[in-house]
């Protein structure tokens, strides 16, 4: 996800059919990318990205304060880290950890992974 006015992306992991990704949206978050794994997978998709990102020394890209429904921990600053670095960082993962990408919502305890 993306916040063009808060210059911020953000991953995280939403369960299939939970509203977590409309309520970011409704707050001028944009979804750019979903793809649908196992709950390890997405896990282990985000602790990459975010371990990458903390061995880069990146800052949150906002306040907690401007995340009412939580997730600030979850973003990186586009002053700090380009978007396009922070897409290759996800591609990377799940290159790495969730190569198949299941693309079935319907799968038992599927997640997405944004």
């Amino acid at each position: 996800m993306v916040h063009p006015t808060l210059a911020a992306a953000k991953i995280g992991i939403a369960k299939v059919g939970s509203r977590r990704i409309a309520l970011h949206e409704s707050t001028g978050w944009t979804l750019l990318t979903t793809i649908f794994t196992s709950g390890r997978q997405a896990r282990a998709v985000e602790r990459h990205v975010l371990s990458n990102w903390s061995a880069l020394g990146l800052p949150y890209g906002v306040h907690p304060s401007a995340m009412p429904y939580a997730g600030y921990t979850e973003t990186v600053s586009l002053d700090a880290r380009r978007l396009d670095d922070v897409r290759e960082d996800f591609d990377q993962a799940i290159r790495e950890l969730a190569p198949e990408r299941v693309a079935r919502a319907d799968q038992p305890g599927s997640r997405e992974v944004t």
